[in-house]
This record gives structure tokens, C-alpha cells and sequence, in this order.
């Protein structure tokens, strides 16, 4: 291997790994925030909320009333047509989108 190719791999390898250390850092500090935290936990409650009312939608199907879709669908636009649900809806988007950064 020529002498030149070695100090180009190196190179590479060098700016490879200061790339690497400051993602690692970047990711440590995002992972300490504060508000991360408390967007993750509304996230978790939003989580709990989207499932019970899925199974509000299930239990109205269930005993033949009218109801929207069975899915996680229905039970957002069943949280959507409540007084401020636009608001809990976005909120609960907001969250479960800070769990998937977490």
C-alpha cells in the first residue's frame, strides 16, 4: 500500500471519528434536556389517552352504536370533535413525535 493511500485512510478514519464523537455528544446533551423530558412523558400520557379511546371506539361497536373507524383513526378524529380535542390531538402528535426522538 503506497504511502499516500495510508495518509489518506487515516485522514478519513481521523474525520470520521471526530464526526462520530460530536454526534455522540450532540445526542448526550439533547438526551439530558429537560424539555425533551417532560415532551416525552405528555407523549406517554398522549400514548395512553390514543389507546383508551380506541377502545371506547371498540366498545361502541361492540354494543352497535354508530361510531368512526375502529382504528387509531377513528379515535383521533373522535378526540378532534371534542371541545378543544384539535388541541389534545396535536399535543399527543407532539408527544408520541418526542418519544421517536428519544
Amino acid at each position: 500500500m503506497s504511502v499516500l493511500r495510508v495518509a489518506r485512510r487515516t485522514a478519513y478514519e481521523v474525520s470520521h471519528h471526530a464526526v462520530v464523537a460530536e454526534a455522540v455528544r450532540v445526542v448526550r446533551r439533547v438526551a439530558r434536556s429537560a424539555v425533551l423530558e417532560h415532551l416525552i412523558r405528555a407523549g406517554l400520557v398522549g400514548y395512553g389517552v390514543l389507546h383508551l379511546t380506541v377502545a371506547w371506539v371498540a366498545v361502541r361497536i361492540a354494543l352497535h352504536e354508530p361510531a368512526v373507524d375502529g382504528d387509531q383513526t377513528g379515535a383521533f378524529r373522535l378526540l378532534a370533535g371534542q371541545p378543544f380535542g384539535f388541541l389534545v390531538v396535536w399535543a399527543i402528535v407532539i408527544g408520541l413525535g418526542a418519544m421517536a426522538v428519544w
